[in-house]
This record gives C-alpha cells, structure tokens and sequence, in this order.
C-alpha cells in the first residue's frame, strides 16, 4: 500500500509507491524541482531502466538550474529496496562523480555484489564527493570487496555502512589496511554488524584502530561470530528448509570463502565459548575505551582552532611600533611619570609570539606541528578573513528562508576541514594510550556578520 507524498521545503518523499522501471522514474521526476535538495524513492522497482531515466532527468535539471546563484545538485538520494544491481549501482556513482553536490548515498536492501564493474564503480566513487554510502543489507562478493576495501580511497567519506553484508573473516585484513591507511582519513563512522568477520577478525580490526587511526568515531561490530551463521545454515539443514543453494542465508556468494556449501561450523565447544569471550571483551569493552580516546581527542583539536584563531588574526596581523613611535611614547611617560600602559607582545621574538597565540587555544598540545603552521598561516592572511565572511553572506543568500543556522554551520565545519583541524592528528601519537573522556567546550566562532560571535 502507497504512503501518502510528504514533501518538506527540499524533500519529496515517495517510498513505497509502486514506481516501475521508466515509467516509475518519470512520475517521480515531475515533483522535482528548484527548492528540492533530497529524494528518498526507497522501496520501489526502478531497477537498472528506471535508474538510468532518473538520473539522466536529474542531470538534465541540474543543467536547467546551474544558473542560481550557489548553483544546484541533489544533496542526497535514497535508492534503498529498488532491485539495483551492480550496473545499476555503476550508473548511480557516474552521477555522483558528476554531480558534486551529492554527499549521501543510501542503496541498502538491493542486489549489488560488487562482482561486476568493480574497478570502474571504485573509480567513480573515488571521484565524486560523498560523504554517506550504505551499502546495508546487499550480498557482497567477498573478494570484491576485499579489492574495494584495497582500493577505496574517497577523501570526503565520513560514513561507511556495511551491515549485513555477508563479509567473512578474510575480508578483515584488508578492513584493517584501509583503516590505517590515509585513504580514511575523514571517516568517523564505519558499520559491519551482522557480518561473519569472526573473533579474530574483529580483533584484528580493534588492534589497528588502537594503534593506527585516532579519527574514526563509531564502529559497529556486533553480531559477527561465525556460528551465527553456521548455526543457522546447520538447523536448515536438520529441517530439511536449506533451499537456497548457497550459503545458507540467501545471501548468494558472499562469504564463499570460508561458509560457502557444504561448510558446517566444525569449532569445539571449548573454540566458541573462547570467540564468544573474545568477541564480548573486544567489541563491549575495549573498542567503546578506544572510541572515547578519539572523541576526546577530536572535541580537543576542534575546540582547540576554533578558539585560537580570533586571537591568532589579532596578535600575528598586528603590527609592532616603529623606534619612532617607541622614543615618543618613552618620552611621553617619562614626563608624566607613568609606567609604559601595555605589554610590549609585538616587540617579542616571533617564535615566543607563535608560542603564545598556540597557547591562547587553551590546549596547545591538541595542535600537531603541521596543524599549528595551517592555522598561523591562515591568520596571517589579510584577505582570509574577508573571503570566509563574503562567502558565508553568498550562501546564506543562495541557502534560502530558514537556512542560516546550516549555512553558518556548513562553513565552520569546511573551514575546519581545510584546515585539518577536524581531526586529530595520528602522525604525532605514535602509540594508543587511552585518554579519559572528559568534556570539553568547543570553543568560539568569530563571523564578521554583524559583529556576531556564536
């Protein structure tokens, strides 16, 4: 049964109304227009046909609008439950790659295994500017998406969700490369739950996040001992219900590798109970412990360049006093038997100011070497400061009623971004020494809008 059409300011919202291939693609297309920056279409046939009419309309829009100030692009597409394949999902990331606007991409529930276009699909996705990919619920091939895991490398992702995706332990190594590798820089959160990695894969994963990566921020790993699935393909079997011809779960090919036909969970009773202790310690204990080490240290890097650089553009734009302009005011006081009214700060040794103005952050040591000279940098451009309040006026402006709030919001968090000041810094911490959780201020945001400090 068809839901009512519910459309917010930039939303249509058209799930589960029965919409088939092209023709199904043409009537959602006809509520599309200026305002609308997100479509959720999930739970309709649309298939690889009615894929390709949508998302050539919506560059056909995108053409049509490209002349409003701020240009135009569709912010995020639900395509979740709609019989994609992996042609289908090649044409979704071409669109993508073309339409930089594109941040969220959600595509759980359809039938994409990665076993096809795989090099292309990577590349695509590599060249477009997500930020949010689900892939929940699909039958991965489990050697695709080892090579996806190997040759991943989108440097605005922030949210990867892999549930339910059939991933078997071998697919852990190459998980455990990716999150320590720079590839993953900006991901904050990464979801495999329901998936076989087993008690060592998990592991593996946790030992490369204690050690490696001090950005990521929610990791979801429940649910991924192997006799889950092994005890299920071994009642089927007993009912006599094992239809599916593959592993057991419906799922295809995924996990072949290890729970493909015919693989009963062979572990004695002493090998599970030792995963399931495993499993309970690393995934209950020590990955939440290693996850409040990097929030920690994420709020403190943040925190720490939003209040730094009000002071830092005061202090390293300001300019020392001339030996004349120093003689008269000496001369000055001397006659009136004052004492000189300030600190003399511009007249320190550079390295001792740079000091300083690190210090002004209340929390220098969130600030790696390189992160600090980015910041200083930055401050000591005159036309910085000018450039980020003409462009916060601009979009503001193109955003529309009601859109302040995010506009201002969106550009604290890219200046952040360019920065590198997002994140913490993994090249200066060598080890993984969980730090206590303690709660910090994010610090102020100076915009010139009115004098306004938020």
């Amino acid at each position: 049964m068809a839901v009512a059409l519910r459309s917010s300011f930039d939303l249509v919202y058209l799930p589960d109304h029965g919409f088939v291939a092209e023709d199904g693609a043409l009537r959602i297309l006809i509520n599309v227009n200026r305002q609308i920056r997100r479509i959720d279409i999930s739970h309709n046939l649309l298939g690889l046909a009615g894929v390709g009419v949508l998302l050539g309309g919506l560059s056909t829009l995108r053409s049509r609008y490209a002349g409003a100030e701020g240009g135009w692009g569709i912010r995020e597409i639900n395509l979740a439950a709609n019989d994609l394949d992996d042609a289908a999902l090649e044409a979704v990331a071409g669109y993508a790659k073309r339409d930089e606007w594109l941040g969220k991409l959600l595509l759980q529930g359809n039938r994409i295994e990665l076993k096809s276009r795989l090099e292309n699909i990577i590349a695509l996705i590599n060249g477009s500017h997500l930020t949010t990919l689900s892939l929940n619920t699909n039958p991965l091939d489990a050697d695709a998406a080892i090579r996806f895991f190997e040759t991943l490398a989108l440097p605005t992702l922030t949210d990867l969700h892999l549930s339910s995706c059939g991933l078997p332990s071998a697919t852990a190594e190459a998980i455990a490369g990716y999150l320590a590798s720079d590839r993953c820089g900006r991901l904050v959160r990464l979801e495999l739950n329901g998936n076989r990695l087993g008690a060592q894969g998990v592991r593996r994963i946790v030992d490369v996040i204690e050690r490696y990566n001090f950005t990521i921020l929610h990791v979801g790993l429940f649910s991924n001992d192997l006799g889950v699935a092994m005890g299920l393909r071994e009642e089927q079997e007993e009912e006599g219900q094992n239809h599916h011809g593959d592993d057991g779960l419906g799922l295809g090919g995924a996990g072949t590798r290890e729970n493909g036909p015919g693989r009963r969970d062979t572990r004695t009773s002493e090998q599970k109970a030792k995963d399931a202790s495993i499993l309970e310690y690393t995934v209950h204990q020590r990955l939440p412990d290693l996850l409040a080490r990097n929030r920690t240290r994420t709020r403190r890097i943040r925190s720490a360049a939003l209040r730094a650089i009000a002071p830092a553009r005061i202090i390293l734009r300001g300019r020392p006093p001339t030996d004349e302009e120093t003689a008269r005011e000496v001369i000055q006081d001397i006659g009136e038997r004052k004492a000189i009214r300030q600190f003399p700060i511009l007249n320190l040794p550079r390295e001792v100011i740079y000091h300083i103005v690190r210090h002004a952050s209340g929390d220098g040591s969130a600030f790696s070497s390189a992160q600090f000279a980015r910041l200083r940098t930055h401050a000591e451009d005159p036309g910085s400061c000018v450039a980020l309040a003409e462009t916060t006026r601009r979009e503001i402006k193109a955003g529309g009623y009601g859109e302040e709030d995010r506009v201002r919001w969106e550009v604290r968090e890219r200046w952040l971004r360019e920065g590198e000041w997002d994140r913490w810094d993994s090249e200066r911490t060598p080890g993984g020494t969980i730090e206590p959780d303690e709660p910090r201020n994010e610090g102020v945001w100076v915009s010139l809008e009115g004098g306004r400090v938020e």
